[in-house]
């Protein structure tokens, strides 16, 4: 179904959980919360939302570097270092919120944008810091308040 997410075509409380990756990056504030009353209306439980994490350094030096050289491709893009209070104005309660990927990898794609050299120093301080390195996406989960 290819539908509005500010707008679903669902009756509420449709599914058990609702989510979405790689979408409210793209929504002014105002957007975003619409999106997340709209995700919290046809849940009957559970939201959950995946965005860039901004306590990526190599997304952020990525995504600054792609800016400047007019190459980056997602258009408006905002990463989130949490989404707590908007999941609480939307009327979700936050059951966790974390970093994925912490520790475990520097994902590919980010690399790819960023110049040869700059690219191979960020590979070779992540295998000694792998500490420094935060996680790549936000993860936020939220139950319908009144549903714990």
């Amino acid at each position: 179904i290819r539908a509005d997410l500010r707008n679903l075509p669902f009756h509420d409380d449709a599914f058990d959980l609702v989510w979405n990756a790689g979408v409210m990056e793209h929504f002014s504030p105002d957007e975003l919360a619409m999106g997340l009353r709209e995700m919290r209306r046809v849940s009957r439980k559970y939201v959950a939302v995946f965005v860039p994490f901004d306590g990526c350094v190599p997304y952020k030096v990525a995504k600054l570097i792609s800016e400047a050289e007019g190459t980056w491709e997602w258009g408006r893009e905002t990463p989130r270092r949490r989404l707590r209070i908007e999941f609480t104005t939307a009327g979700l309660d936050v059951i966790d919120e974390y970093a994925l990927g912490r520790r475990t990898n520097i994902p590919l794609s980010y690399l790819r944008l960023m110049p040869k050299h700059i690219a191979e120093e960020f590979a070779r301080d992540f295998q000694t810091r792998r500490h420094f390195y935060q996680g790549v996406s936000l993860a936020t989960i939220g139950v319908k308040r009144g549903n714990r």
